[in-house]
């Protein structure tokens, strides 16, 4: 079993017997609306990219070229109208005094990393890993899922946290990710998911 350490961009790798495995726990944090909420940056962006102030879902609804624009903009420009979930702050920290490995994972663009760990690093996140959809997927759930399904054989305990009901039932209907613990993240209340 090999694992993969990263610091300052560069992953190291060193063997990992069984046994080391067997108690391994992280807690995988979505960024957007999950450690931070970013609808004030995002409505900034798209009131100079576009004219009008947009909510999320409305900026999915245009042009993918318009799309890229304003979530590059919230990102890179705005970025500190992010304002720092401390709720979720306090579960980051309480896992890490437990123990778990602490992984942010996000649909965000490679080219908004060095934003997104300034964020991260300014609010003191107290995270392992920063995971960024460095191919610039169009299907962020697939890009979520596939990471999700490489962690089963590298921890004994995962919990993930992500604000999207949608995401999360998505998650929770695949038998291949049934243990996977599922928390929804609502603005100011995390909610452990239970199906039915």
């Amino acid at each position: 079993m090999v694992a993969k350490y990263h610091q300052k961009g560069w992953s190291i790798k060193r063997y990992v017997r069984p046994s080391e495995r067997a108690d391994k726990k992280v807690a995988v944090f979505d960024y957007d609306d999950t450690i931070f909420f970013t609808d004030v940056a995002l409505k900034l962006a798209s009131k100079e990219a576009v004219n009008k102030e947009l909510t999320r879902s409305q900026i999915k609804k245009l042009s993918p070229d318009i799309i890229t624009k304003i979530f590059t903009l919230a990102g890179k420009k705005y970025y500190p109208a992010y304002r720092l979930n401390k709720l979720v702050l306090d579960k980051c920290k309480r896992y890490r005094s437990k123990g778990y490995d602490i992984i942010v994972l996000t649909t965000r663009w490679s080219t908004l990393r060095r934003y997104t760990l300034k964020t991260l690093v300014n609010n003191n996140i107290p995270f392992q890993s920063l995971v960024l959809d460095k191919n610039g997927s169009t299907d962020g759930a697939k890009f979520k899922i596939d990471y999700l399904k490489s962690l089963l054989s590298k921890y004994n305990e995962i919990i993930f946290f992500d604000n999207s009901i949608k995401f999360i039932r998505k998650v929770n209907a695949l038998p291949s990710l049934k243990r996977v613990s599922l928390y929804l993240v609502n603005r100011t209340r995390i909610i452990k998911y239970r199906a039915g």
